[in-house]
């Protein structure tokens, strides 16, 4: 029984992070209201594109936004801010 439920806990988590991970990136499309995934992506979706200029922004913000501080300080995702614009609204 103790296996078991191990073994229950342990697909809970595995499926708890892949559908976090599957979820998160619409998110960034929707709350930044970008056209398409290539606008921080390569054409594969998969492989960031370091080099284009918004991919390295979004980055910098995201990790801002993990810290909390100043004026990422309460929010939890980019439409907080962004409200769907790629340029958020001062």
């Amino acid at each position: 029984m103790k296996k078991f439920v191990t073994f229950v806990g342990a697909m809970v988590l595995v499926l708890g992070f892949v559908s976090g991970m599957a979820f998160a990136r619409p998110a960034y499309k929707k709350d930044l209201g970008a056209e398409n995934c290539a606008t921080c992506h390569l054409e594969d979706k998969k492989a960031p594109n370091p080099a284009n200029k918004d991919y390295k922004v979004s980055k910098e913000m995201a990790d801002k936004m993990k810290e909390g501080k100043g004026a990422f300080a309460g929010k939890t995702a980019c439409a907080d801010c962004h409200k769907g614009q790629m340029k958020p609204a001062k």
